[in-house]
């Protein structure tokens, strides 16, 4: 027969209320913490979700929606989330949007009626006022890697992480700069206005030609550095703005017998494996991805335990991105590289 809550109150000598409020993620004494928790393991005991979630409306757990479960970048992210949740008594459940703008819909619509208690959107481009339709009122929701007005997110400044790359490469010599980004979301866009104003510091005229919106997908950032590669002027040094186009404009050089720093320099974002194994090694801006998964798994705690959705209160937590120096770009002159080109 399966231990009760009553089991651990006989071996812990604990009332019924402080055993209560452990298996429902409150703060108990250490010492009792200990008690519990061992009374726990040695009587195999298991809380019935169900019948609590019919006495305190709470499923105790929390709904994820992603663009992509294969890109690494999201991956990280789910694992400190989870970590953390997991800690405050949550489950996280995960749904793939797979870049599609209706699969995000149905995911969302999908975890509402399985009642979680909060939801943790990395959106695929969708305005927030369509999101906020499909959500019943009760569930609190956070954004990540964009920033909503009137919605708590956590994300990184992304101009500042365009205009910090661009300057890298301007400071080194380059003026013909390619840029390589996601064009249908809002975070591309911003890392392509900081690339703008780093350029229209130095007095760098923009070339539209030089700038390729893609999909943000390997497959997507290997045709856009092919056609980078094959125009009459050749950019001297390219920016990649997320991890997955870092790997698709690497494979295109190789492909196409392009090496750099030599023949051209490149700057990538997100230090996930692949820039820290290749050779040369190469510089990127790395996002902060466990501060930023901790954050915001507590900040959808603490909206959690409002049920008033009047008392949440939007908060914005906004990181820098580190650039993180490799060797894969190449210090020129720009007088030289001008005449070259």
């Amino acid at each position: 027969m399966s231990a009760t809550i009553k089991d651990i109150r006989k071996k812990t000598g604990l009332s019924l209320a402080t055993i209560s409020k452990y298996l429902n993620g409150g703060n108990v004494l250490p010492e009792n913490r200990e008690k519990i928790g061992g009374a726990i393991k040695e009587l195999h005991y298991h809380v019935n979700d169900m019948a609590r979630s019919l006495v305190t409306s709470q499923t105790r757990s929390v709904g994820m929606v992603v663009p992509s479960m294969v890109s690494p970048f999201h991956g990280s992210l789910i694992r400190y989330i989870e970590s953390e949740l997991k800690q405050a008594g949550y489950s996280l459940m995960v749904c793939d949007s797979m870049d599609d703008a209706e699969q995000e819909r149905d995911n969302i619509e999908f975890l509402s009626r399985k009642n979680v208690d909060g939801l943790v959107l990395i959106p695929t481009g969708r305005k927030v006022q369509d999101i906020l339709d499909l959500v019943p009122g009760r569930v609190p929701i956070i954004t990540l890697d964009v920033k909503w007005s009137g919605i708590s997110g956590v994300t990184i400044d992304n101009v500042r992480a365009g205009y910090e790359a661009t300057s890298y490469l301007t400071e080194r010599g380059h003026r013909r700069i390619g840029i390589i980004y996601i064009g249908k979301q809002c975070t591309g866009r911003q890392r392509l206005k900081g690339y703008c104003k780093a350029l229209a510091k130095r007095g760098i005229q923009r070339e539209e030609v030089l700038e390729m919106a893609t999909d943000g997908t390997v497959d997507g950032a290997y045709e856009a550095m092919n056609r980078l590669l094959s125009l009459d002027r050749r950019p001297t040094a390219v920016f990649t703005c997320n991890h997955d186009m870092n790997i698709g404009a690497v494979m295109a050089m190789n492909d196409a017998g392009f090496r750099y720093p030599t023949d051209l320099s490149i700057i990538g974002f997100d230090d996930l494996l692949i820039p820290s194994i290749l050779n040369p090694r190469l510089t990127v801006l790395e996002q902060p991805m466990e501060e930023m998964g901790n954050a915001a798994a507590r900040i959808i705690l603490e909206h959690m335990r409002h049920t008033d959705p009047a008392d949440r209160k939007a908060e914005q937590h906004v990181y820098r991105a580190i650039l993180h120096e490799g060797k894969s770009v190449e210090r020129i002159n720009p007088e030289e590289a001008e005449k070259n080109s």
